[in-house]
C-alpha cells in the first residue's frame, strides 16, 4: 500500500519534493508498513531532514550526491555514495556478507587498489608480510599468487623420473636471481642428495658436486656445535639427542650452507640444507622414535613428524625482516622423511610425465597425503588408521595445499604441447577437477577465480592448476653437470667429461621461458 506523506500523517512513499527523491522504508519491528515519521527521536524509519526540507532521502547538497542506504542483512538495499569521488557501489552480502567496491579516496580508486608502482592490480597489504595478495611483480618478472608470509613449496610425486630434482634446482636458482633481497632456502630431503650435488658443484676447482657434498658437510670446529654435521642428517640427529644441554643451545642457521661459496653460478642469497646419502639409514631411527608410546607430556608421532616444519619456522623467525622462500626436494617413496617434508611445506608442486603411470601416481599421492579416493574399498578402510593423512588429522597437522601440476618434458609444436602429451595433460586435468569438486579444501585458493568458475570451465581450471613444461633435452644435462642454471648458460659448444656437446639456442630459450613461467606462479 502506498500512502502519501503529508504533515507526517501518511504512510508509504514520501515525496522528497525539494530533492525529487522517494524512499520506502519498512518498519517490521512495529509490524507496520510505510513511513515512520521521525519526530522527537521517538520514531523509526525515515527521518525528516527539516533543514533541507525533505523526508526519506537526505540530499547531500555539498557533494551533489544521493544515497540510498542498502543493508541486505538489515533488510534494505541501496547505494553507498562515495562522496569525495562521486561514485556509488553496490554492496552485496555474500560469503562474508559484504563484497563490493570500496572507495580508495587517497588513490582515487574503488574496490581494487591499483599498485601503479608495480603496474599491477591487487589488494596489497603493507603490514610486515602479514597479508596475502595477488601482486604483479614486474620488477622481478613474476606474477601469480604471492603470499606475504614465507613460502614453503615442496616438489613431490611418488613416481620417479618426473623431474623433481631438476625443477627444484632450476626454480630455486631462478627465484633467487629474480629476488636478490629475499632468502631462498633449498632443503634436500632425498637420500640421493642430487640437488645438493648440483648446487655445490665446485666450479672454482672443477670438482664434481658429489665430492663437495661430503666436504661441505664436514664439521667446523670453530662453530660451537656438538659434532653435528651441517646437513639434513646433522639437524635431525640434533633433534633426537636427549642431552638437555643440546636442546635449545644450537642455532639451526648453522646447518645451512651458502651455496655460492662452492658454486659461482648460484646467487649469493641461496642457502642449502645439504642432503646426506645416509638419510635412509637414519630414517629407521626416526621411525623408531616416532613409534614410542605417547605420554601425557609428549606425542612422539607428532613431535618427530614436525621436525622439518620446526626447522623452517625457526629459520623464518630468526630474521623476520627478510622474506624467505623454501624449496624442498623429496624422494619418490612415501617414507618418514617424505612425510616430514610434506608436513613442513605449505604448498605442493607436482610434476608428472606423459604416461599412464603418472596418472596412477597422482591418484596414489592424493590418497596418501589427503585420504582422497574415488572408490569405496574395505581394504583401504581397514588400513587408514596407519596412514599419514589419518594420523596427521588426528594429531592436528595440516598437509600442504595442492598448488600446481607441471606437465613436464612435453614436446611442443609452436606454442602448444603435441597431441599425445596434451592428451595426458587433459586426463590429469579431468581427474583433478573431479577431486576439486569434492574436496576444494585441499587445493590452494584461486583468488582470481571463483570456485564456480573453475568447476564450470575446465579450461579455467587448467589455467590455474596446470602448466606445460618443455623437454629440457641436453641443456639440463649440462646444467646439472656444471651446477649452472639455465640463466647462466650460453648457447654453443660445451664439454662434458671430455665429450663435446652443442646447446641449441632455441632449446635454451625454451628452457629459460619454461622456468620463468613456473616461477611466476610460485
Amino acid at each position: 500500500m502506498f500512502i502519501s506523506a503529508q504533515d507526517h500523517k501518511a504512510k508509504g512513499l514520501i515525496s522528497a519534493q525539494d530533492h525529487k527523491a522517494q524512499a520506502l522504508i519498512s518498519a517490521q519491528d512495529h509490524k507496520a508498513q510505510g513511513l515512520i515519521s521521525a519526530e522527537d527521536h521517538k520514531a523509526q524509519g525515515l527521518v525528516s531532514a527539516q533543514d533541507h526540507k525533505a523526508q526519506g532521502l537526505i540530499s547531500a547538497q555539498e557533494y551533489q550526491a544521493q544515497r540510498l542506504i542498502s543493508a541486505r542483512d538489515h533488510k534494505a538495499q541501496g547505494l553507498i555514495s562515495a562522496q569525495d569521488h562521486k561514485a556509488q557501489a553496490l554492496i552485496s552480502a555474500q560469503d562474508h556478507k559484504a563484497q563490493g567496491f570500496i572507495s580508495a579516496q587517497d588513490h582515487k580508486a574503488q574496490g581494487l587498489i591499483s599498485a601503479q608502482d608495480h603496474q599491477a592490480q591487487g589488494l596489497i597489504s603493507a603490514e610486515y608480510h602479514k597479508a596475502q595478495a595477488l601482486i604483479s611483480a614486474q620488477d622481478h618478472k613474476a606474477q601469480g599468487l604471492i603470499s606475504a608470509e614465507d613460502h614453503k613449496a615442496q616438489v613431490w610425486n611418488n613416481k620417479g623420473g618426473t623431474g623433481k630434482t631438476s625443477l627444484v634446482f632450476q626454480l630455486s636458482a631462478e627465484y633467487a636471481r629474480q629476488n636478490p633481497t629475499q632468502k631462498v632456502i633449498v632443503i634436500d630431503m632425498c637420500p640421493q642428495a642430487n640437488v645438493s650435488s648440483s648446487l655445490l658443484v665446485n666450479t672454482f676447482s672443477n670438482f664434481p658436486g658429489e665430492k663437495v657434498v661430503s666436504d661441505a658437510s664436514k664439521i667446523d670446529t670453530k662453530k660451537k656445535m656438538k659434532s653435528f654435521e651441517p646437513n639434513v642428517c646433522g639437524y635431525l640427529l640434533s633433534r633426537l639427542d636427549r642431552d638437555e644441554s643440546v636442546k635449545g643451545s644450537i642455532n639451526w642457521n648453522q646447518f645451512l650452507i651458502q651455496a655460492s661459496v662452492f658454486n659461482k653460478f648460484v646467487p649469493d642469497n641461496l642457502r642449502l640444507l645439504c642432503g646426506d646419502i645416509y638419510l635412509e639409514v637414519l630414517s629407521k631411527r626416526l621411525e623408531q622414535e616416532r613409534q614410542l608410546v605417547p605420554t601425557r607430556y609428549d606425542n612422539p608421532w607428532r613431535r618427530v613428524t614436525l621436525f622439518m616444519k620446526d626447522f623452517i619456522e625457526f629459520i623464518s623467525s630468526s630474521n623476520k625482516q627478510v622474506f624467505h622462500m623454501f624449496f624442498i626436494d623429496t624422494n619418490p617413496s612415501f617414507s618418514i622423511y617424505t612425510e616430514m617434508a610434506i608436513t613442513g611445506a605449505r604448498r605442493m608442486v607436482v610434476p608428472f610425465t606423459q604416461d599412464d603411470f603418472s596418472v596412477s601416481a597422482i591418484k596414489s599421492m592424493l590418497y596418501s597425503v589427503y585420504g582422497f579416493t574415488s572408490e569405496d574399498s574395505e581394504r583401504l578402510e581397514g588400513l587408514k588408521e596407519s596412514q599419514y593423512f589419518w594420523l596427521a588429522e588426528k594429531y592436528g597437522i595440516s598437509p600442504p595445499k595442492l598448488h600446481l601440476f607441471i606437465n613436464n618434458r612435453a614436446t611442443f609444436y609452436g606454442t602448444k604441447a603435441a597431441a599425445a602429451f596434451a592428451a595426458i595433460g587433459n586426463e590429469v586435468s579431468a581427474s583433478l577437477l573431479k577431486v576439486y569438486i569434492k574436496s576444494q579444501d585441499i587445493f590452494e585458493t584461486a583468488t582470481e577465480l571463483s570456485s564456480l568458475d573453475l568447476i564450470m570451465d575446465i579450461n579455467k581450471f587448467k589455467m590455474r592448476y596446470l602448466i606445460d613444461c618443455c623437454d629440457f633435452q641436453s641443456t639440463i644435462v649440462l646444467s646439472l653437470h656444471n651446477g649452472c642454471p639455465f640463466s647462466q648458460i650460453d648457447p654453443g659448444s660445451h664439454t662434458i667429461y671430455g665429450s663435446s656437446i652443442t646447446i641449441s639456442k632455441t632449446n635454451l630459450e625454451d628452457c629459460k621461458y619454461a622456468i620463468l613461467k613456473i616461477v611466476k606462479l610460485l
